[in-house]
């Protein structure tokens, strides 16, 4: 299940599990999570540029790549969790995600 945030001006939908990268549907983009793990926690939790081997505490997805500022991780302190919605799964998401982009966009995003 995947809560919507957002981090850096770009809605985001975090997890606190490992998600496989090959199940995320192309053209979307998904970063691993680490650090603490607390969702509290946000100034010792990172997304990662790269998959992590290790310690992955969660992972974000986004229809749009976030700004690493030349950085391999960025730092989650800042991200605004929209809690009043409810979670939603990955085929929810899409549909989402569908109602918001052209049609242009999510011609590669079909499960």
């Amino acid at each position: 299940m995947y809560e919507r945030a957002e981090l850096e001006g770009r809605t985001v939908w975090g997890t606190g599990a490992p998600v496989d990268h090959g199940t995320v549907p192309e053209g979307l983009y998904c970063y691993d999570l680490f650090g603490s793990g607390e969702p509290m926690d946000a100034k010792n939790n990172y997304a990662s540029q790269r998959p992590v081997t290790e310690n992955c505490v969660g992972a974000i997805i986004s229809m749009e790549p976030l700004p690493f500022h030349g950085r391999e991780s960025l730092c989650l302190k800042g991200i605004e969790f929209h809690e009043d919605e409810p979670m939603c799964s990955l085929g929810e998401l899409m549909g989402q995600a569908q109602q918001t982009a052209c049609p242009q966009e999510m011609a590669g995003l079909c499960m």
